[in-house]
């Protein structure tokens, strides 16, 4: 907190290698910034503690040059966007509380 310009670049603008069983479906993604419902980034962070210790949430206006769709399932969206565009677009940072509720699980 306050999230960095680093938290709104992708693996492929940072430099990580592709995992080498990608598709071509994974290879597009690499290059946008994978996002969660609430609960869904929660359960995650919590699942794997080093992810993340807020979650962002973002409000992203039509007239911004910022792609999305859903990706993945239900809860998965990818956005493409320029990385220092996007922290202007977090409205809420919320804490990752490590312990469990009923709400979540």
């Amino acid at each position: 907190d306050p999230p960095s310009l680093l938290d709104f670049t992708s693996n492929l603008a940072i430099g990580r290698p592709l995992p080498k069983s990608a598709t071509r479906d994974v290879a597009r993604l690499w290059s946008g910034l994978c996002y969660h419902t609430a609960a869904q980034a929660r359960r995650q962070a919590r699942g794997v503690p080093i992810l993340a210790d807020f979650i962002a949430e973002l409000t992203i206006e039509a007239r911004l040059a910022v792609r999305f769709e859903r990706t993945l399932g239900a809860e998965h969206y990818t956005v493409w966007g320029d990385p220092a565009l996007l922290p202007s677009c977090v409205t809420r940072l919320t804490p990752v509380r490590r312990e469990t509720t009923e709400t979540d699980q």
